[in-house]
C-alpha cells in the first residue's frame, strides 16, 4: 500500500471520491483504504449527484476531455459528450438532471458554459445563456453562482491579472448577477454553497486557503491555514467540505470561525508501471546522435540513454549508467570514447567523457551548456554557458577558464580548426532580438595564445563557422543580402531570404575556393582576413548550415523550418532541403529532403542526417537510393524505468529556472527551498498527468507568467479525434431525431474555415438519420458516430422538406476559424449599423503570423472609414505586435491624386480617424503589450476589462528527456510610466465594462457597445482626416516679356 497523490476530490454523506493514479477511488471520510472505482479513465474533476447516486466526471482516455457519468452503485459509465475540446470541471443542477460544465467547445477562445442531459433519454450538449465562465452552481430561485476564468490558482502563485477568479452572485436565483469579493484582489477559485454561506479557495493572504461568506452580512471567514501547498479543488454536499493540498485530502466539517479542517489518511493499491521497466521507441525519442572518427559506428542518445551499434548491422550495446541517469549531446572523441552532457536527480548537470575504462564526470563550474565543441585530438573543449561565456576546458587535467564573453548574448556555434589551434565561433556584437538572430559576426580566436580577430565585418549578422577540412578556408553563413520582394496583398517589401554562405582565406594567396589551383601552406595570418571573402556561386536563400567536404565540396542545409512558417508548430517539423555544392563545376544537387540537422565523421567522409524519425548514415554528400543507409533504430530496445525518470525530470526542470530565468535573484524565491519542499511528494506520484500537476505547482512559486510545462501523457486508449460537421446538433425530443441548427458560415471558400455540410446543400432544420449507414444513435446524437472521422469523407443521410438523400461531406478537425469569422463578421455589422457605416472594425485574434493575417485581412478592408474600433479581446499573444501598432500609429499628412478622381492616402493605408481599442481578460502576453502600447503611443483610449498580465515572456523551450518541454520566462518587459507594472496585474483599460452573466443571456456586448459611443464621442472631438487640396496648379507658358 502507498500515499497517493490525491486530487480532485467530492463527497457526499460519508464517501470521499477522489482522483490518483489517473482513475478514480472512494474512502470513507473517516480515511482508510481507498477503492478503485475506474481502470484506465484518465479522470479528473469527479463531482457526486444531489442524491449521491451518480458520479459525473471528465475522462480523457481517448485524448481529448469529455464529460462522463458513472452509476455510483455499479460502476457503470456512460459518455455524454463528443465535443473534443478543453473541459474545466463538472457539477450538478440542483435536481441532478443535468450535469454542467465549462470548455472551449463553441468559443473563439473564452470558455463558455454547457450543459447535458445525464440519464436517458439523453440529449446533446447546450450552451447555458449565461456565457463565458468554468463553473455555474444554483438555479432559478435559489442562491446562485457563475465562476469565471482560473480553475486551479495553484498553477499561478498570487496572480493578480485580469483572469483571476471571479465569482458572479445571484442571491435570488432571478438571473442578476454582480460581481462579489472583488476587493480581496486574490485569484479565487472553487465557489460552493454550504451551511448557508458561499465557501471558495482564495490565495489573497498570500497561500490558498479555505474560506466562506456570509450571504447577509458580507461575514468573512478563512476556515484553513496551509502556509505552503495551496487549497485545491473545493467540493461539498452541502453539509461537509473538501479538498486537496499537496498530497493530501482534507475535510472541513462546519463552517464556525473556529472550524479546523482534518486530513483524511488514505492508503492505495501500490502501482507497478513507475518502477517496472517500460520499453519505449527509441526513434520517437532520439535525440542526438555522433560518428565514429571513420564513420563506422554511430553511437545514439536516445531518451537520455546511449547506445553504440555499427550502422548497417550487429549488436547494439547499451553504454553509460543505465538507471537515473540523462545523456545528451554526445559527440565522439577517439576509438570508443565519447564525450557530453550527464544529468541525474542531483543538482548539476555534468561534462562526461565516456571510455572503455569507464566514465568521468567533470565537476567544473561550467554554468549551464548551451553548446559545445571537441578539438581534433579529444583533448580540449570550448564550451558556451547561459552566462554568455566562452569556456576552454583541458579535459586530461580537468582544468577551465574563460576565453571570451558578451553583454548581448551566447556566443554560440563554436568549431576547432583541423590542427586544433584555432576555434571559430559566433559573437554578438549588439542587443539580442529575442525572436530572432543577435547582430553577431565570426571571431577567430587562438587558444594557445589568445590572439583573436573579427573574422569578417558584418553586415547584419553572421553565424555557422566551419573550417574546411584542409585547413585553407572558414566557411559561414552571412545575412547580406537585402533583395527585396514586393507583398502581393498591400504595400510592403519583404525579405524572405537574405543569407548565403561564404568563404575566408585564411592565409593571403589562396585565392577563391571556387577556383582551381594550388594552395599550400598551413595556419591561420589574421591581419587582412576581412579583406579575404568570398560569395559562394549559390542563390540567397534561409540557409543553416555549411560543412566543408573533401574534394572542394560543401553540404549546404537550407529552406524554411516550421518554427518560422508558423511558431504555433512544435518544433522539429521541417522542410529544410540538404544539398552538395560542388566548387568546380559548380553544381548544386540535392541529398535529401525535410532534414533536421546534419553531422560529419571526424574524417569527413561520412554523414548522419535526420528526417522526422528516420535517420540514415551515408557517404557525405551522396543521395540515398530508397532505403540506403536508413539506420533500423528499432534494433535499440529501449527500456527506461518511469520513477527513476521522473526524479530526473523534475531535478532537470528545476535547474532550466534557476540557470534561464530572467534574474539570477529569482524574484527573491528560495529556488533551493523550493524543491527541498516539493521533492518529498515525488514518492507519491504514480503517473505523469501527477507528476506535471507537481511541476506547475513548484514552478508557480516563481508566482510569474509563462512558466508553462506542456506534456502529452499516455492516453489508456486508441487516441481518437472527433471529425466536426460545424453546426450545432440539437436533439428533437418529441421524435429522438437530431436536427442541424446554426450552421457556422465562416468562409465558403475554405473548407476549413466553414461547415463542411454547405458543400451538400444541407440546411439549419435538416436531420441527420444516418452515418455512413449506421442509424444516429437516439441518446448522444450524430458525434457519437464521428469519432476518429476528422479529414475522412463521410456519408450522411439527411432529411429536409422534401424528403430524404444521401450526401458525403468531409468532417473538419476544429472549428475556430469558421466561427471567428462568423464572429468577426457580425461584429462588424453591429458597427457599421450603428454608426451608418461612418466607423470600421477589426479584429486582433493573437500576435503570430496567423492572427497578423486575421488583423490585415480586416485591416485593408476598414481603415479608410471616419474611425476605427480595434478589438484585442482573447489575443492570444505571441511577438508581432510592433507591426499592428506600425500600422495603427502611421499618420496622414497629404493626399494622391488621379485624373478621373480616385484618390489615395498618403501615406497608403494609414487610419483616417480616431481609434478606439477593445481588450479584456483573454487579451495577455504579446496582448498585454499592444494594449499598453496602445495606450502610451496616444492611439486612442482602452474599453474593456483588464488585460491578463502577463509580460515576462519565454523564449526558451526545455526539452525534458520524455519529450516533454517547460518554458523558462528569459525575459521581462518594461514599460515607460507603467514600469514592471504590467505583469501580474495588466492593463487597465480607460473605460472599465464588463460582460455580466445577464449581458449573455440576453446577446448584449456592452464592452462593444460602449466602444461605438465613445467612437462617435471621439468623432465630435476628433473629426477625420479631410485633406483641403490647393487650387491645381497651373503650369501654362508664360508670355514671353520684352528686352529692357
Amino acid at each position: 500500500m502507498s500515499i497517493p497523490y490525491a486530487r480532485f476530490p467530492t463527497v457526499s454523506g460519508d464517501t470521499v471520491v477522489f482522483v490518483a493514479q489517473d482513475d478514480l477511488w472512494s474512502v470513507p471520510v473517516s480515511g482508510g483504504r481507498a477503492t478503485r472505482l475506474t481502470s484506465g479513465a484518465a479522470a479528473a474533476f469527479p463531482a457526486f449527484s444531489p442524491d449521491g447516486a451518480h458520479l459525473a466526471y471528465i475522462s480523457a482516455a481517448h485524448g481529448a476531455p469529455e464529460v462522463h457519468v458513472m452509476e455510483f452503485a455499479t460502476g457503470r459509465s456512460t459518455r455524454l459528450t463528443w465535443q473534443g475540446e478543453f473541459v474545466f470541471s463538472v457539477s450538478w443542477s440542483p435536481d441532478g438532471r443535468v450535469v454542467r460544465y465549462g470548455s472551449t467547445a463553441g468559443s473563439v477562445r473564452e470558455p463558455l458554459l454547457w450543459e447535458v442531459p445525464a440519464h436517458a433519454p439523453f440529449g446533446g450538449p447546450l450552451r447555458l445563456p449565461e456565457g463565458s465562465g468554468m463553473a455555474v452552481g444554483g438555479g432559478p430561485g435559489e442562491p446562485s453562482f457563475v465562476y469565471r476564468h482560473w480553475t486551479d490558482p495553484a498553477h499561478w502563485k498570487r496572480y493578480k491579472g485580469g483572469t483571476q477568479g471571479q465569482i458572479w452572485w445571484d442571491e435570488h436565483g432571478t438571473g442578476e448577477y454582480r460581481r462579489i469579493l472583488a476587493e480581496l484582489n486574490g485569484n479565487l477559485a472553487g465557489p460552493r454553497v454550504a451551511h448557508g454561506r458561499l465557501f471558495f479557495l482564495s490565495d489573497h493572504e498570500g497561500t490558498g486557503n479555505v474560506y466562506s461568506v456570509a450571504f447577509d452580512t458580507g461575514d468573512l471567514r478563512r476556515h484553513s491555514d496551509h502556509d505552503g501547498f495551496y487549497a485545491r479543488n473545493l467540493s461539498t454536499d452541502g453539509e461537509t467540505l473538501v479538498y486537496h493540498a499537496g498530497t493530501g485530502l482534507y475535510v472541513l466539517d462546519s463552517a464556525a470561525p473556529d472550524s479546523r479542517p482534518r486530513r483524511v489518511e488514505v492508503d492505495v493499491e501500490r502501482p507497478s508501471l513507475p518502477f517496472a521497466d517500460t520499453f519505449v521507441s527509441a526513434a520517437e525519442f532520439a535525440e542526438s546522435a555522433a560518428l565514429s572518427p571513420d564513420g563506422s559506428r554511430v553511437t545514439l542518445a536516445t531518451r537520455g540513454k546511449l547506445f553504440a551499434f555499427a550502422p548497417a548491422k550487429g549488436p547494439v550495446r547499451r553504454r553509460g549508467e543505465t538507471a537515473t541517469a540523462r545523456y545528451r549531446m554526445v559527440r565522439h572523441l577517439d576509438g570508443e570514447r565519447v564525450i557530453g552532457l550527464v544529468s541525474d536527480a542531483g543538482p548539476e548537470e555534468r561534462l562526461f567523457v565516456l571510455g572503455e575504462d569507464g566514465e568521468r564526470r567533470h565537476g567544473l563550474d561550467l554554468g549551464a551548456v548551451v553548446e559545445y565543441a571537441v578539438s581534433p585530438d579529444g583533448s580540449l573543449a570550448v564550451v558556451v554557458n547561459q552566462r554568455y561565456e566562452l569556456i576552454l576546458v583541458d579535459l586530461a587535467a580537468g582544468t577551465s577558464r574563460v576565453l571570451d564573453t558578451s553583454p548581448h548574448g551566447p556566443l554560440l556555434d563554436p568549431v576547432f580548426s583541423p590542427d586544433g589551434v584555432w576555434i571559430a565561433y559566433r559573437h554578438p556584437d549588439a542587443g539580442t532580438e529575442p525572436e530572432g538572430e543577435p547582430r553577431s559576426s565570426i571571431r577567430l580566436r587562438n587558444v594557445e595564445t589568445g590572439e583573436w580577430a573579427t573574422a569578417a565585418e558584418r553586415v547584419l549578422h553572421d553565424f555557422r563557422p566551419e573550417f574546411d577540412p584542409e585547413g585553407h578556408y572558414l566557411y559561414f553563413i552571412g545575412f547580406r543580402d537585402f533583395n527585396g520582394t514586393y507583398d502581393s496583398l498591400h504595400l510592403d517589401v519583404g525579405f524572405a531570404k537574405g543569407s548565403r554562405p561564404y568563404a575566408l582565406a585564411l592565409r593571403p594567396g589562396l585565392g577563391s575556393p571556387f577556383e582551381a589551383g594550388e594552395r599550400e601552406g598551413e595556419g591561420v595570418v589574421l591581419e587582412g582576413i576581412a579583406e579575404r571573402i568570398h560569395r559562394f556561386p549559390v542563390p540567397d536563400g534561409r540557409y543553416k548550415r555549411v560543412l566543408g567536404l573533401p574534394g572542394g565540396r560543401a553540404l549546404l542545409l537550407s529552406g524554411v523550418s516550421s518554427e518560422q512558417l508558423d511558431r504555433r508548430k512544435p518544433p522539429g517539423r521541417v522542410t529544410d532541403t540538404l544539398q552538395v555544392l560542388d566548387f568546380a563545376s559548380g553544381e548544386l544537387s540535392t541529398v535529401a529532403e525535410n532534414v533536421a540537422d546534419v553531422w560529419l565523421s571526424a574524417d569527413r567522409s561520412t554523414s548522419i542526417h535526420r528526417s522526422g524519425d528516420e535517420w540514415r548514415v551515408l557517404p557525405a554528400g551522396k543521395a540515398p537510393s530508397g532505403e540506403e543507409g536508413r539506420l533500423d533504430l528499432s534494433r535499440v530496445k529501449l527500456s527506461v524505468r518511469l520513477a527513476d525518470e521522473w526524479r530526473q525530470i523534475m531535478r532537470e526542470s528545476w535547474r532550466g529556472l534557476r540557470d534561464h530565468f530572467w534574474t539570477a535573484e529569482m524574484s527573491g524565491v528560495d529556488w533551493d527551498g523550493v524543491y527541498a519542499e516539493y521533492e518529498p511528494l515525488l514518492s507519491t506520484v504514480a503517473t505523469r498527468r501527477e507528476l506535471g500537476d507537481l511541476i506547475l505547482e513548484f514552478h508557480a512559486e516563481l508566482g510569474t507568467s509563462h512558466t508553462y510545462h506542456q506534456f502529452e501523457p499516455p492516453v489508456p486508449g486508441d487516441r481518437r479525434s472527433v471529425g466536426r460537421l460545424g453546426a450545432d446538433l440539437v436533439r428533437d425530443d418529441e421524435n429522438g431525431t437530431w436536427r442541424v441548427s446554426a450552421l457556422v458560415g465562416g468562409d465558403r471558400w475554405n473548407p476549413e474555415a466553414t461547415s463542411p455540410l454547405h458543400v451538400a446543400g444541407v440546411v439549419d432544420g435538416d436531420e441527420i438519420l444516418a452515418v455512413n449507414g449506421v442509424g444516429v444513435d437516439a441518446d448522444h446524437g450524430p458525434a457519437a458516430a464521428l469519432v476518429n472521422q476528422a479529414g475522412a469523407p463521410v456519408e450522411l443521410t439527411v432529411r429536409g422538406p422534401d424528403g430524404s438523400r444521401d450526401v458525403v461531406v468531409t468532417p473538419v478537425g476544429e472549428e475556430y476559424a469558421g466561427r471567428y469569422s462568423d464572429a468577426v463578421a457580425a461584429n462588424r455589422r453591429r458597427v457599421h449599423e450603428a454608426t451608418g457605416g461612418r466607423v470600421g472594425y477589426v479584429s486582433v485574434p493573437g500576435m503570430f503570423p496567423n492572427g497578423f493575417g486575421y488583423f490585415m485581412r480586416d485591416y485593408l478592408a476598414e481603415f479608410d472609414r471616419e474611425g476605427l474600433i480595434v478589438d484585442a479581446r482573447n489575443n492570444s499573444g505571441g511577438h508581432l505586435s510592433p507591426l499592428v501598432l506600425e500600422k495603427l500609429a502611421r499618420r496622414r499628412v497629404g493626399q494622391t491624386h488621379w485624373r478621373h478622381g480616385r484618390t489615395q492616402p498618403y501615406p497608403l493605408e494609414s487610419p483616417r480617424g480616431p481609434l478606439v481599442g477593445l481588450v479584456n481578460e483573454y487579451c495577455g502576453s504579446d496582448g498585454d503589450m499592444f494594449a499598453q502600447a496602445f495606450r502610451l503611443m496616444g492611439l486612442g483610449p482602452l474599453v474593456g476589462a483588464r488585460t491578463w498580465g502577463g509580460v515576462i515572456g519565454s523564449t526558451r523551450l526545455q526539452r525534458l528527456v520524455d519529450g516533454s518541454t517547460t518554458f523558462t520566462p528569459m525575459m521581462a518587459i518594461s514599460f515607460d510610466e507603467a514600469y514592471w507594472s504590467v505583469e501580474n496585474h495588466g492593463v487597465a483599460p480607460d473605460v472599465e465594462v464588463w460582460r455580466t452573466p445577464q449581458d449573455y443571456a440576453a446577446g448584449r456586448d456592452p464592452q462593444l457597445e460602449t466602444a461605438i459611443e465613445l467612437a462617435l464621442t471621439e468623432l465630435e472631438k476628433r473629426p477625420p482626416y479631410e485633406h483641403r487640396a490647393a487650387p491645381l496648379p497651373v503650369k501654362t507658358r508664360p508670355a514671353l516679356p520684352p528686352r529692357p
